[in-house]
């Protein structure tokens, strides 16, 4: 493949990518659990023909839900919609070792605010460029 296709292919995967975001920027969700996870199964870390992959959380937490043997406690949750309607959830009675997860929580829902924002400007240039 010429070097010019290998660019043209890329652009499209990107592309393709940015149309996805754009149809999931409608809202945003953090969840943050405490538990233990023990994760067994050689598919999870490499292909169908043995070769490593890259640490791969989704498929680690579809692998694990199919499992059913999860024993996660949620710890708080966020959803806000795109109008900026809000839902926050945290559990009650929080130990302090669950104190220190909702703060890392707030820290999340703000990074991922922060990113979204990062990416409405990235696409706003995007945007600005093809007119």
């Amino acid at each position: 493949m010429a070097d010019n296709d290998k660019v043209n292919t890329g652009f499209g995967k990107f592309k393709d990518k940015i149309a996805a975001a754009i149809e999931d920027l409608s809202s945003l969700q953090v969840s943050t659990y405490t538990g233990d996870l023990v994760i067994e199964g050689k598919d999870l870390i490499t292909t169908g023909d043995g070769k490593p992959v890259k640490f791969n959380t989704k498929s680690i937490l579809d692998h694990v839900q199919k499992q059913g043997n999860i024993k996660f406690k949620l710890v708080g949750y966020t959803y806000i919609d795109v109008d900026s309607d809000t839902v926050n959830f945290v559990k009650e009675d929080l130990t302090e070792d669950d104190k220190v997860l909702v703060e890392a929580h707030k820290t999340m829902v703000q990074a991922s605010q922060e990113s979204r924002m990062a990416f409405l400007n990235l696409v706003k240039e995007l945007i600005k460029g093809k007119f």
